[in-house]
């Protein structure tokens, strides 16, 4: 009975990877490299150029340059992470939420039907995001620019263990409590690179307000990180080296299963004897 659980147990783990939705790292093409082969193309009027980045390639996104990915969110979700690089200049005082809006978005799902993360114009990330319980939408955003021409990274990560935190170049700095489900029920949006989203299908309705700078390395979860995953992501640049939590856990978690079953077996009496 215990080796059929076991068995069933390592099925499950090694089947639990598709907690990574999506991944972009922009080198010379929008490819997903995530494996699940989401549809994600340059359509914007002025098309993507790519920009030398430690050696490797990030999009550079110009006025009105945007990418259309193939994935949507079609129900309230539990949880949820961001991981992507940004580097841009754009900077404008702003008087008006027009105005403020002028550099969306970085991703973005439709903040008043599921998330947005964006630039406010004078630099500011700013997550928009929308919760079922109390159907408002409520705009995180931080009291640092971060439109200095440099590489900065965020992780948005949001679950019931760790409830909101907002992280920038391996920092926290914006946390909130769990809220439940964020998202409304009914809508469907599917997610733009570049610019806001109004779309219920694939390259449906933007916004028109588009971001100008540099992209690099997205990649969407559908669960909460820990924060080691968070610090792996910022110190590699890369998801290879952050396992799927479940994964680490059920494998830490299996190893000790097995071993315990082999020193059982081990201290089983000789010469034919069983025990009850």
């Amino acid at each position: 009975m215990l080796k059929r659980t076991l068995c069933l147990l390592w099925f499950f783990a090694a089947f639990a990877q598709a907690e990574l939705v999506g991944e972009w790292h922009f080198e010379g093409d929008t490819l997903d490299s995530s494996g699940n082969n989401i549809l994600s193309e340059d359509l914007g009027n002025i098309p993507l150029t790519y920009i030398e980045r430690d050696g490797q390639e990030a999009a550079y996104f110009d006025d009105e340059s945007y990418v259309a990915i193939d994935f949507a969110y079609d129900t309230p979700q539990e949880a949820m992470s961001v991981s992507l690089w940004f580097n841009t200049t754009y900077d404008e005082v702003y008087t008006s939420w027009a105005e403020e809006i002028a550099n969306w978005s970085l991703i973005d799902f439709d903040r008043t039907d599921y998330y947005n993360l964006s630039l406010t114009s004078d630099g500011r990330l700013d997550l928009g995001i929308t919760f079922i319980t109390s159907g408002s939408t409520i705009d995180y955003i931080t009291e640092e620019a971060y439109n200095d021409g440099d590489w900065h990274q965020t992780v948005i990560t949001y679950g019931e263990d760790g409830g909101l935190q907002i992280f920038v170049d391996g920092d926290l700095i914006i946390s909130d409590i769990y809220q439940g489900a964020f998202g409304k029920t009914g809508s469907v949006r599917y997610g733009i690179i570049g610019d806001g989203s109004e779309a219920e299908t694939y390259d449906g309705s933007r916004n028109y307000h588009y971001y100008e700078g540099a992209i690099d390395n997205i990649a969407l979860y559908d669960n909460e990180l820990s924060l080691t995953e968070v610090e792996s992501l910022f110190a590699t640049d890369s998801l290879a080296a952050v396992p799927s939590p479940f994964i680490g856990a059920s494998t830490l978690f299996l190893t000790l299963l097995f071993r315990f079953w082999g020193r059982k077996e081990n201290t089983q009496p000789q010469g034919g004897g069983m025990t009850r």
